[in-house]
């Protein structure tokens, strides 16, 4: 599934572009429940993991690296969850800025659910490409 940037998402990234609010970093967080992000997607229709070592990731928004080109692309290095336990199925990642909690971006895995273990971390290089 391709990645979605929400209504509310959508106003924040305008708010940014425009110098209207202030950067802060951003987290990038999984979800466990069997979620299929649309245009009309809020933070509560996620389920964000928990427990058995999962813990959140923060994205310093200095450290993305943007790639101007006919589709520009975004990248940032690739994020690890490891965990101590059975964490179950993850079915996609959601990123929210660090201060406000605000949806920016929810994307369901095209290839999963991924099973989080102690034996199996998830393995993420957060990626946004514009055309």
């Amino acid at each position: 599934m391709a990645l979605v940037v929400p209504q509310v998402g959508e106003g924040k990234f305008l708010e940014l572009m425009l110098g209207k609010d202030l950067v802060e970093d951003i987290y990038l967080k999984l979800f466990t429940n069997d979620l299929t992000p649309d245009d009309d997607t809020v933070i509560g229709d996620i389920t964000e993991a928990s427990g058995n070592g999962y813990a959140v990731k923060t994205l310093t928004m200095a450290n993305w690296t943007v790639t101007p080109a006919a589709t520009t692309v975004a990248v940032y290095a690739q994020q690890i969850f490891s965990f101590t336990g059975n964490l179950g199925n993850c079915y996609g990642l959601f990123i929210v800025m660090k201060t406000t909690g605000t949806l920016l971006i929810v994307e369901r895995f095209p290839d999963g659910p991924y099973y989080g273990s102690a034996t199996q971390d998830i393995m993420i290089t957060p990626r946004i490409e514009l055309a």
